[in-house]
């Protein structure tokens, strides 16, 4: 008997979940929602080291950001060697510069770069579950998975949650998936 294909997935306990509840049409679209933002939060915290985040602000925090840019720049390129070896740090780092060189300053380059980072952190997830089940037998069940991966990434709300993981702007209580125990709590009609 099988626990389902979800559970020989090479990911993480959190991933594992989101793929369930995108998987299984038992769960609705926001539970399905609630788990990938779990997840990509988790993997936020878990490969983007909170000391280069309070660095990044440290630099931004500057309140002559458009005078000095090339030296913000320049000190955001000086932490290059924190991030050796955690790509997806470097990629946070690297949205950090661009959006510094666009004209972004202070909290708004840094939720701007975080929301690129957790669009792209959800995006590479759903592909990887996506795959996952290409791969799995029975394989009819990849256009549903790809239908209800999509509008569970089309609720999802990246501003919110960069706000969340970066402890800045108002946000919002973070809002765990809900597991569904009871008789009446099923796929809501």
């Amino acid at each position: 008997m099988s626990d389902g294909p979800h559970k020989s997935l090479p990911m993480s306990p959190s991933w594992k979940r989101a793929a369930e509840r995108i998987y299984n049409e038992a769960y609705s679209p926001e539970d399905g929602r609630d788990a990938l933002l779990a997840a990509a939060k988790g993997d936020w915290h878990q490969r983007i080291p909170e000391s280069l985040v309070n660095k990044i602000q440290n630099v931004l925090s500057n309140g002559q950001t458009e005078l000095f840019r090339d030296q913000n720049v320049q000190k955001l390129e000086f932490l290059r060697a924190e991030v050796a070896g955690r790509p997806l740090a470097g990629e946070f780092l690297d949205y950090v510069v661009q959006a510094v060189v666009k004209g972004a300053s202070g909290d708004d380059a840094l939720s701007e770069s975080a929301c690129q980072v957790i669009t792209d952190l959800a995006a590479r997830g759903l592909r990887q579950v996506e795959e996952h089940y290409y791969r799995e037998p029975p394989r009819n069940c990849v256009t549903d998975v790809r239908q209800r991966s999509q509008e569970a990434f089309g609720r999802l709300d990246a501003v919110a949650i960069a706000h969340q993981v970066l402890g800045v702007g108002k946000s919002q209580r973070p809002r765990t998936p809900v597991k569904h125990t009871g008789l009446d709590d099923g796929v809501s009609l």
